[in-house]
C-alpha cells in the first residue's frame, strides 16, 4: 500500500510512500476524504511525500485531483502542508499548489516536516 491517513493530534496526516501510481493517488484522496466527513471542521493537515520514489505525477493527474478539490465545499478554512524534500516531489506539489483554487484551503510547500510543523502551529 503506498499510502496512510491518519489523524496525528490535532493534525490529518496524509503520507504517500514508493511509486505512487494515479490509481494510488485516488485511493489515498478518496480514504482522506472519508476521514474528512467525520470532523464537524475539517483539521489543518500535511501531505507528506518524503517517502516517494516516483509514480504519476504528471499534469492530467493533478489537474483532475485540483479539480475534485476545487469544486468541494467545506465547513471552514484549512491549511494544508505539503513535506516535498525531492526536486521530483517538490515539482508535482508545486504544480498542486497552483491549480488548487478553493477559497477554504491554504496550501503551503515545505522541504522538511518541521518546517511544515511550524507552519502549521503559528
Amino acid at each position: 500500500m503506498g499510502h496512510h491517513v491518519h489523524v496525528d493530534g490535532t493534525i490529518l496526516r496524509l503520507e504517500l510512500h514508493d511509486a505512487v501510481s494515479r490509481e494510488e493517488l485516488r485511493e489515498a484522496l478518496a480514504a482522506l476524504d472519508r476521514l474528512e466527513r467525520e470532523f464537524p471542521r475539517i483539521p489543518d493537515r500535511i501531505i507528506d511525500l518524503t517517502r516517494v520514489v516516483g509514480g504519476d505525477g504528471d499534469y492530467p493527474t493533478v489537474a483532475a485531483v485540483t479539480g475534485q478539490r476545487n469544486q468541494r465545499e467545506y465547513p471552514n478554512h484549512f491549511r494544508s502542508a505539503i513535506v516535498a524534500p525531492s526536486d521530483m516531489t517538490f515539482g508535482v506539489a508545486r504544480m498542486y499548489q497552483t491549480l488548487i483554487s478553493n477559497p477554504s484551503i491554504t496550501l503551503e510547500i515545505f522541504r522538511s516536516a518541521r518546517d511544515a510543523r511550524a507552519w502549521l502551529a503559528r
